[in-house]
């Protein structure tokens, strides 16, 4: 930044030598600058003219990389400070900044003839230094550079970090010493893919205004280390201060004074490079990687199981670990390529199709994959470099087979509108890293296990999941998702009989078995076939289409069941089965005896206004003082209690302004009509530990009678296990008005999927985990777990 300081000072007085001849030119004037003291904040010098009739001067402080041009002697004259043109007269100038170059002007004037123009360079003297306790003469220097979108000015926001700590590979302390982090402001940088930190003064703000040349205390703070690395105390918080950033052929010259919260002052310096990332999420500019090596190159076969290969690569001008290819190790460019095409007609020399490959949300042949797709610049700053990720809105790579293997020339549109281009040319070889496929299946199935759920989908109907085997060892296996007709005896459900087809995804349409696939992208889920060896899952596969039937034997309880269905990639799955189903009915839920107890409290209490054709309250109560709220309620105390939830249904609208609950007998249905209480109701049962017991129930009914300004309720059901479960309340309670708020989450989301709450604490899903393929993710070095951590060099997370 360039600043040009003049002052100006009025001549007192003009001094003449004429010649009496009119026609003799006047002599030629001279001027001298006599350098005098300097201070940290002025210059003392003396301007001596000789035959002059005027003197001037100027004045300049000399900017870094700024050129100081000489102004002529006309300009002195016309734009300086006038000075005696008789005799000598001694000037200071004042204030001027420390530990700064200027440069005096002088000239004079004779008549018509203009002297030359005389220079004096001077400089200020150094600032006093301020007392400190503690020196940090840090040996390393790393920085992060983001942008301040709400400032008038536009802001460069610098966060970087000085320490006197060794640290290793994993970027965990080793040594005694100190981490200083200061959140600096300043100019935008020049070049966003190499930011550099402005020159200048930074000066603490207390206020966090965000303005250029000031560093805040939000992200500013100091930690110190033990001989080993690990931090004493916690980190304190810089409250005053200042920092002087100059740069050099060697990178940066530091140098800072700093007070901590608790009183203690420190001085900070620096000499060396200093790599700052680019953490603004864009490139500032078009961007070509220029000669990028492979780094990666996977091929994982029919991953989905849905007749497409999944080809993936890393190409970059990184370097990486040797053992780790996940692992960089330098500074440069990572792109992570996830293609999708046809299969490969031999895994262990896969070959990636030619074409151009589109970006895509799903994986569709011909497509590059959004998720798995990645376009990464990683910095250097200490021993583990810093990633800066890249958002796309649309991208596209050309495959072209050429001699010597491949040629990739890949385009990518960023968020901010700028642009990356590369071009890879050179052998792709594929590690080979597909699963083994199912294959044809056709088998006699001798062990069938599962579990009823009841209305687990919640659409009117019964959920089953069924587990066949051929062995103890569930050498093969077939795990169906079926969805019934809802049984006539909860208690002891019964499979209908029936061929139950496909049906669509999440539909959960009655008579059919629902589509296997990947839950979390680790477990299988639906109707799926697979084998196992040593109990772990060998090769799996999705069973997507086909008939499965079920025939029960009244007579002795066993079921007949044939499979004649076909997987996601085109294999046949044939299966037989005859026996009793070890059937789970996870309705039921646990043992827990007959319920009775007087109610003290009420948690909730809210009215939801009409909906279902009737006007919904939906209540909570306890022996036991209860936190939360709606059906996430759980004791206040670690005490053991009771806790019923459950929604009541009237024909009787409720006044806002003194909501009262409706007197009358509420018997239990499904059908959410005036005069009924429902069937989702929850029952809870809480021991001396905390943990939680539910059950739900098949009847009962609900008194509500007037008692003075309050109630008295008795509530009186019957459980799955034919238990009974008593509750009494007398007293008064405010009613919220929740009408504004629409349905909230219903209590079906307990009774409608009690498997995950009763029983043995079974999933629905009963998810056969899978053995996940190696990790696609690029990721940087960790350190291993212990007991204590080492403080880390990482940069604090910006909430900003």
């Amino acid at each position: 930044m360039k600043k040009i300081l003049l002052a100006l000072l009025i001549c007192a007085g003009v001094a003449s030598c004429k010649d009496d001849d009119p026609g003799t030119e006047p002599p030629k004037p001279t001027v001298s600058l006599t350098e005098g003291t300097s201070t940290t904040t002025s210059i003392t010098f003396t301007v001596t003219p000789d035959e002059a009739e005027k003197c001037a001067y100027l004045y300049a402080k000399v900017e870094e990389n700024v050129q100081v041009e000489q102004p002529s002697a006309e300009t002195v004259l016309k734009d300086g400070v006038q000075v005696s043109a008789e005799q000598a007269t001694p000037v200071t100038l004042s204030p001027l900044d420390p530990e700064s170059t200027y440069i005096v002007f002088a000239a004079a004037s004779n008549g018509s003839v203009l002297s030359e123009v005389t220079t004096l360079r001077m400089e200020t003297g150094l600032l006093p230094e301020p007392d400190y306790e503690t020196w940090v003469q840090a040996t390393s220097g790393m920085g992060q550079y983001y942008t301040v979108a709400w400032t008038a000015e536009p802001t460069g926001n610098y966060m970087v970090q000085f320490s006197d700590i060794e640290f290793d590979e994993y970027g965990e302390a080793q040594s005694a010493g100190y981490k200083i982090v200061l959140d600096l402001y300043g100019p935008l940088t020049d070049d966003v893919m190499n930011p550099t930190i402005p020159q200048g003064t930074y000066q603490f703000d207390a206020e966090d205004s965000y303005t250029h040349f000031t560093f805040q205390k939000s992200y500013s703070n100091i930690n110190q280390t033990d001989d080993q690395g690990y931090p004493i105390g916690y980190g304190l918080y810089i409250t005053g201060g200042s920092l002087t950033v100059k740069t050099n052929e060697d990178g940066y010259s530091v140098v800072g004074y700093l007070t901590d919260e608790e009183g203690h002052t420190y001085k900070v310096s620096y000499e060396g490079p200093m790599v700052i990332a680019n953490k603004t999420g864009g490139t500032g500019s078009n961007q070509t990687i220029e000669n990028p090596s492979l780094l990666l190159a996977r091929y994982y076969g029919d991953l989905d199981h849905a007749n497409t290969g999944n080809y993936y690569l890393s190409i970059g001008t990184v370097t990486v670990d040797p053992d780790d290819p996940f692992t960089t190790t330098s500074s440069g460019w990572q792109v992570i390529l996830d293609f999708w095409d046809q299969k490969s007609a031999d895994d262990d020399n896969a070959i990636l199709p030619e074409g151009t490959y589109d970006l895509a949300d799903t994986h569709a042949a011909r497509t590059i994959n959004y998720e798995e797709t990645r376009i990464m610049h990683y910095y250097l700053t200490g021993k583990t470099p810093e990633m800066a990720e890249f958002d796309y809105s649309d991208a596209s790579v050309q495959v072209e087979h050429v001699a010597g293997g491949y040629k990739l020339t890949g385009h990518f549109v960023l968020e901010d509108g700028n642009s990356v281009d590369f071009v890879y040319e050179g052998p792709i070889d594929f590690e080979n890293l597909a699963e083994p496929l199912i294959g044809n299946v056709n088998e006699t199935f001798t062990i069938a296990k599962g579990e009823y759920l009841g209305d687990y989908n919640r659409v009117g109907n019964d959920n089953y999941t069924l587990h066949l085997y051929t062995d103890e060892a569930q050498s093969t296996f077939i795990n169906i998702d079926l969805n019934a007709q809802t049984a006539t005896d909860l208690r002891y459900p019964v499979i209908p009989d029936g061929n139950y087809g496909a049906g669509v995804p999440d539909s959960y349409e009655t008579g059919t078995f629902t589509p296997g696939h990947l839950l979390y992208g680790s477990y299988l889920s639906g109707t799926t076939v697979g084998r196992k060896v040593n109990g772990e899952v060998s090769a799996y596969s999705f069973i997507t289409a086909g008939t499965i039937s079920f025939t029960y034997n009244e007579a002795d309880e066993t079921y007949d069941i044939r499979v004649n269905a076909t997987t996601s990639d085109n294999f046949t799955v044939e299966g037989t089965f005859h026996g009793k189903i070890e059937l789970e009915n996870t309705l039921l839920g646990p043992e827990v005896g007959n319920i009775s107890f007087q109610a003290n409290y009420v948690p909730n209490a809210y009215y939801y206004g009409l909906q279902n054709g009737s006007y919904r309250y939906y209540l909570t109560f306890s022996d036991i003082e209860m936190e939360g709220t709606m059906n996430g309620i759980y004791p206040a105390n670690t005490e053991a209690g009771h806790c019923i939830l459950f929604d009541i249904y009237t024909d009787t609208p409720g006044d806002v302004s003194d909501l009262r609950l409706p007197i009358g007998t509420f018997t239990m249905s499904d059908s959410k009509q005036a005069g009924t209480w429902h069937t989702s109701a929850e029952g809870r049962i809480y021991d001396a530990s905390g943990n939680r017991t539910s059950v739900s129930f098949v009847e009962g009914t609900i008194v509500i009678e007037q008692q003075g300004d309050g109630y008295q309720l008795t509530l009186d059901a019957e459980t799955l296990r034919e238990e009974t479960f008593h509750c009494t309340y007398s007293g008064s309670f405010p009613i919220t008005d929740y009408t504004m708020y629409g349905a909230p989450m219903p209590l079906e989301s307990f009774a409608n999927g009690k498997a995950a709450m009763q029983g043995n604490g079974s999933q629905k899903e009963h998810s056969v985990r899978i053995a996940p393929a190696p990790s696609k993710d690029a990721r940087l070095k960790l350190p291993a777990s212990s007991p204590r951590h080492p403080l880390s060099n990482d940069f604090p997370v910006r909430a900003k």
